[in-house]
């Protein structure tokens, strides 16, 4: 298929292909050529991407559209409980918190 070729192999750079993402999504039946289509006119329309037009027409979800994107692009997607690191005890969580950072420690 002609998507594949243009699917990164997971090592170095990844390069969004709109076309190949459309065909892997098609491709799994989570969307079909008219929802594009749809995206694709709201996002021209509203002069934004036609990722954010299926968002917010609510033909994707965002956890949908990310584990989508995980497996087009053949890396794994960052969950949560797969975290093991910590918040770092000599950060103040007072300054943690007021300047938007999470300093963590490794596992």
């Amino acid at each position: 298929m002609a998507h594949e070729l243009a699917r990164p192999a997971g090592a170095g750079p990844l390069v969004y292909d709109p076309a190949a993402f459309r065909a892997h999504c098609v491709a799994r039946g989570e969307l079909t050529e008219t929802n594009w289509s749809l995206a694709r006119e709201v996002a021209r329309r509203q002069r934004v991407s036609e990722l954010r037009a299926l968002l917010d027409l609510g033909l994707i979800s965002e956890a949908t559209l990310a584990d989508l994107l995980a497996s087009w692009s053949g890396r794994g997607r960052w969950r949560r409980e797969d975290e093991r690191a910590g918040p770092d005890p000599s950060m103040p969580i007072e300054f943690m918190r007021t300047s938007g950072v999470l300093a963590l420690e490794p596992a």
